[in-house]
């Protein structure tokens, strides 16, 4: 449409706007009632900011550059300063093409003006600029309109405006206390000057979209604005909070005493929980005796007393110098005596430690998963929250897992960082490059 706007107005064959007085519409008019009549300021100027607001929008959108700055590739700042630049070409270009064959008579003819009983009710209930704008929120209008979602995707509109102006202002006011603080211990006169310029410049920043956000509350705030300030006092609200939380968890672990804290304990008494005799439970038992406990045993619980027996044997005959403890469980309940056992050492000795060693199974499929390792999470999971009790998980892995251990392939962005290629994609290229006449 530029292009054939621009051809046309080049071979001097540009259209003529239609006059205001052949137009359809010039006969219409707007009149204000005599008790109305003090209105008349106040709704122009409330036709202005709602004008301006709306403009405002063809802003959005440059913030994704500045947030994106990251992930940018080297140089960085150069590299987004053009992104910015050519997004500000391409949207000054457009904006340029689209309005001024509009204002030739190429783009929409001049709308009919309504009445003035329906005029004064189009002023009281504005329609948004947005509604009618293709392929915004298009999968969720239609959805709406087949009663699958009770949406209205406009209020979503202004969800988006009010989010965009809000970083604005604090992201401009926060380079404002920046700056403010690189005066402060800043000592050269030149850099001085350089950042008194551009305080001024963030300044500035801060004070236009921060006005552009009050505008747009105080235009929008009974057009889906106030659902939008609802969510961001929620999300508001909700991190504060989580902010809160690291707080004092910060204070609870913050060290106050580190002699104290460094402080040995008395003994450390090591548990390795055995099922059954296999190479896991031995693994267990070497590398728990590696870190020479004062005291180690091998316990395990017993669900029928038959089974227990014969552990015990095997356990002699295999000459195991860790001595084995069997826990009787009559209800063939595993997790509970465990921990009631690990507790009653906690109780009996508070200054010592309990490291629980636990051996589990490294599968390759998931569903392998599913089929192993289940009393350990649970015992893991009650162990876990005993003062004083280290858990210590010692895998195995089984054959499947070698299926699962193999190169990952490139991260997103490892080009922009200059990561090198993997292995694989390095013989990938070379075949491809033999492939080739």
């Amino acid at each position: 449409m530029i292009t054939t706007g621009l051809f046309r107005y080049l071979v001097g064959d540009a259209p003529v706007a239609e006059s205001a007085e052949s137009a359809e519409s010039a006969q219409y008019g707007i009149t204000a009632e005599p008790h109305e009549a003090h209105l008349t300021g106040p709704v122009l100027v409330m036709l202005v900011l709602r004008a301006f607001s709306q403009g405002c929008t063809a802003l959005t959108g440059v913030e994704a550059i500045s947030n994106g700055v990251p992930a940018v590739r080297k140089p960085k700042p150069k590299n987004a300063a053009t992104t910015m630049a050519v997004m500000g070409a391409i949207s000054i270009t457009m904006f340029v093409g689209v309005t001024h064959p509009g204002a030739d008579g190429e783009g929409p003819r001049h709308r009919r003006l309504m009445p003035p009983d329906r005029s004064r009710r189009r002023l009281r209930q504005p329609h948004p600029a947005h509604r009618h704008r293709p392929g915004r929120g298009r999968g969720l209008r239609r959805r709406a309109q087949h009663r699958f979602l009770q949406a209205n995707v406009t209020n979503l509109i202004h969800l988006y405006i009010l989010g965009v102006f809000t970083s604005f202002t604090l992201s401009q006011t926060g380079m404002v206390r920046h700056w403010n603080r690189e005066l402060l211990a800043e000592i050269d006169p030149a850099l001085r000057r350089h950042h008194r310029i551009t305080r001024v410049i963030n300044g500035t920043g801060a004070v236009v979209t921060g006005l552009v956000l009050l505008i747009v509350l105080a235009t929008k705030f009974t057009q889906g604005a106030r659902l939008a300030v609802l969510a961001v006092s929620v999300l508001w609200l909700m991190m504060r909070g989580i902010r809160r939380h690291y707080g004092v968890t910060a204070a609870e672990l913050a060290v106050t005493d580190p002699r104290s804290e460094l402080a040995p304990p008395s003994r450390a008494f090591a548990i390795v929980l055995v099922s059954t005799i296999h190479k896991p439970t031995l693994r267990a038992l070497s590398y728990a005796r590696a870190f020479r406990p004062h005291q180690l045993e091998a316990l395990t619980v017993s669900v029928d007393r038959d089974e227990a027996a014969r552990l015990r044997d095997r356990w002699e005959e295999y000459g195991i110098e860790v001595p084995l403890k069997i826990l009787d469980s009559p209800y063939r309940e595993v997790t509970r005596p465990v921990v009631d056992y690990v507790r009653s050492i906690r109780r009996d000795s508070p200054r010592d430690i309990v490291a629980v060693f636990i051996p589990e199974y490294v599968a390759g499929h998931w569903w392998e998963n599913l089929l192993h390792n289940q009393s350990a999470l649970w015992l893991k999971s009650r162990l876990l929250f005993t003062p004083g009790v280290m858990v210590t998980s010692v895998p195995w892995q089984l054959t499947s897992s070698a299926r699962a251990d193999r190169p990952a392939a490139r991260a997103p962005g490892s080009v922009r960082r200059g990561e090198p290629p993997t292995q694989a994609i390095q013989s990938e290229r070379h075949l491809g490059s033999r492939r080739r006449p």
